[in-house]
């Protein structure tokens, strides 16, 4: 599967990055529940692992938080890969939003 990594710096600390994505990853649940199936979390200190399915397409990942960046590591099958843009320009704007 093909990979995507995507990395949006921050100047919050890692302790506080780690307790605004924990608060705000139910809300993108939320916004995107038409389009999402299914969205499970599994957090392990300042690291989450995530596994997403929509439209009969499923990506699972990576998000490690660090004091200065946030990277975003997913498989993405190949059917997704036409939408491999979108989907980085999603996530920028997204944790730029949670990471202010």
């Amino acid at each position: 599967m093909p990979k995507l990594t995507v990395d949006v710096p921050h100047s919050l600390g890692q302790e506080e990055a780690v307790q605004r994505l924990k608060a705000q990853f139910s809300s993108l649940k939320d916004s995107f529940q038409e389009h999402i199936s299914s969205l499970e979390e599994d957090w392990n200190g300042n690291a989450m692992d995530f596994r997403l399915a929509t439209q009969g397409v499923t990506v699972t990942g990576k998000v490690a938080i660090d004091p200065t960046k946030v990277t975003v590591d997913a498989q993405l099958p190949l059917i997704a890969m036409i939408f491999k843009g979108k989907i980085e320009s999603q996530i920028r704007e997204r944790l730029g939003q949670m990471l202010v």
